[in-house]
């Protein structure tokens, strides 16, 4: 089970993996950036989320297509212009211009959490202390990737990111974002 959330450019992930129910890690990494700067990411059936992933990482995002009676799988993708595509196991592709969205387990309470003016940020968190589901840490990524225009203005906070866990992303820690936000004029 996963919850992605995605609002004013920023989408976030829980970390947790999970085979039957049961969590095996809690570092996972959800989210993957296309060579055009969209983001994307899926929850379901592990083989459909890899099949996703590698097809958005190679910028064929737009051909991805499958079509299956059974199985369990919903992908997002977030265009550099921040419309969002929903993907699901059926072959049927939406696209959205909302202010945010989100997919996985429990989408309900993850708009409902968006809606009343939580970031994407908190309302994962908020999914990860109150929803059954929902685990590991918030894994954080913005649709333009500002650490590498802003180089060392973004510090990676060891403290909430077990030592066990790949360094290959950012994760963000909460104050240093709102403040980048801030000295932007961004809410």
């Amino acid at each position: 089970m996963t919850i992605i959330c995605y609002r004013d450019g920023i989408m976030a992930a829980d970390s947790a993996g999970y085979v039957a129910k049961e969590i095996i890690l809690t570092h996972a990494k959800k989210i993957v950036r296309a060579s055009d700067g969209s983001l994307a990411s899926a929850c379901g059936d592990a083989a459909y989320i890899q099949i996703f992933e590698k097809c958005v990482e190679d910028g064929y995002a737009d051909r991805f297509s499958m079509s299956c009676d059974e199985g369990d799988f919903h992908g997002m993708l977030v265009d550099p212009d921040g419309a969002t595509t929903r993907f699901n196991h059926k072959g049927i592709r939406s696209r959205y211009e909302a202010p945010f969205w989100a997919i996985g387990y429990p989408i309900e309470f993850a708009l409902g959490a968006m809606a009343a003016g939580a970031t994407a940020e908190e309302t994962v968190r908020l999914c990860i202390e109150y929803c059954d589901g929902c685990g590991g840490e918030v894994q954080v990524e913005y649709l333009v990737d500002v650490s590498a225009d802003h180089g060392d203005e973004f510090v990676q906070d060891e403290s909430i990111v077990p030592a066990s866990a790949p360094h290959d992303h950012i994760v963000l820690n909460e104050p240093s974002v709102r403040e980048w936000r801030e000295k932007r004029g961004l809410k």
